[in-house]
């Protein structure tokens, strides 16, 4: 999965929104879309629709916690 600094990294040097949405929807992401990474990513260039595909990403890969199976 990418990492928030990966986003905006790959925003600072132009890719172009379009191309992260691509990536995001097949590599995921490892962070949720708390208002303070919003503001940086929006802040890095970050659209709309990015921010979108982050945020259903995140719904659909995310892991809180730790979740182990435990064998009994």
């Amino acid at each position: 999965p990418l990492s928030k600094n990966e986003i905006v990294t790959l925003l600072q040097v132009g890719t172009p929104s379009s191309r992260i949405e691509q990536i995001v929807r097949q590599r995921g992401v490892n962070f949720p879309l708390t208002l303070a990474i919003t503001n940086e990513l929006t802040s890095a260039g970050a659209d709309l629709a990015l921010l979108t595909t982050i945020e259903a990403a995140w719904a659909r890969t995310g892991v809180v916690g730790d979740c182990k199976t435990i064998d009994r």
